[in-house]
């Protein structure tokens, strides 16, 4: 059906084996989608993205790499439910999981916060500093 003469018929053919293709990758070949993925939802700060965010950090199977951004990215949405399982992952057993959830408490705690700037701590300082 590939080479039949309708363009409809040759083109859904051509689609649906990509498809295949795309489904039958190996795990590691979809890694770097899933974790631009993570980040492009941490980007947007969309509330929508939360769930599947929370999914992704709760899932111990999910490649660290995938995880560590889906915490940095429910730090920078913010919402409520953001907090507490953030809060649960902050003891991860993997580094760089626990790392990424204690950034995001504090990216979290900023983006509900009256701070102009986040992680302005020299900008304080070198005001305190010049007292």
């Amino acid at each position: 059906y590939l080479k039949d003469e309708s363009i409809v018929v040759s083109q859904t053919c051509e689609l649906v084996l990509e498809k295949i293709k795309y489904d039958n990758r190996k795990e590691k070949e979809a890694l770097p989608e899933r974790h631009e993925i993570a980040y492009v939802f941490g980007q947007m700060q969309h509330p929508a993205a939360v769930p599947s965010l929370i999914k992704v950090l709760s899932n111990l199977n999910e490649a660290n790499m995938v995880r560590h951004e889906a915490a940095e990215a429910l730090g920078s949405i913010a919402t409520p439910e953001c907090y507490p399982v953030l809060g649960r992952f902050r003891d991860d057993k993997e580094r760089v999981v626990r790392e990424s959830c204690v950034v995001a408490l504090d990216m979290y705690e900023y983006e509900n916060s009256e701070q102009l700037q986040y992680a302005d701590g020299l900008s304080r300082r070198d005001t305190t500093d010049a007292m």
